[in-house]
């Protein structure tokens, strides 16, 4: 199985591509998304019943989240970084320069807690 087999939501501020437990019957704790925004692409604000990490393969991205006392945090991360957001922790993506990230989710679910939620791209920027 691989993710190009997979089905692309495509949207206006990028795409994902999602292997789950519907695809590959052995992950049964572990599902995974390819995912790339544009530039100025936003994956909004949301959050997951399980941890997520991902892995930066290209470009530029900012993440920002807030944790469960309020506090917020804000990074810029590119090629070879790596990060994690607890269960439960609102977080956000943003595209800087074209970028594709892959970021399995640990999971006791069987699938993903989002795959059909749409990426923005906000009006100010032609995408």
């Amino acid at each position: 199985m691989s993710f190009s087999d997979t089905h692309m939501q495509l949207n206006h501020g990028g795409w994902s591509r999602e292997i789950t437990v519907r695809d590959l019957p052995i992950a049964t704790t572990l599902a995974g998304v390819n995912m790339s925004l544009t530039p100025g692409g936003v994956r909004e604000l949301h959050w997951h019943q399980q941890s997520e990490w991902a892995y930066m393969i290209l470009g530029t991205a900012r993440i920002t989240s807030v944790d469960q006392n309020g506090r917020n945090f804000i990074a810029d991360v590119g090629p070879g970084d790596l990060w994690f957001f607890p269960k439960g922790i609102p977080h956000s993506i943003q595209g800087r320069i074209f970028f594709k990230i892959r970021f399995p989710v640990l999971s006791q679910v069987r699938k993903y807690s989002h795959p059909t939620e749409p990426f923005l791209c906000p009006s100010s920027i032609v995408c």
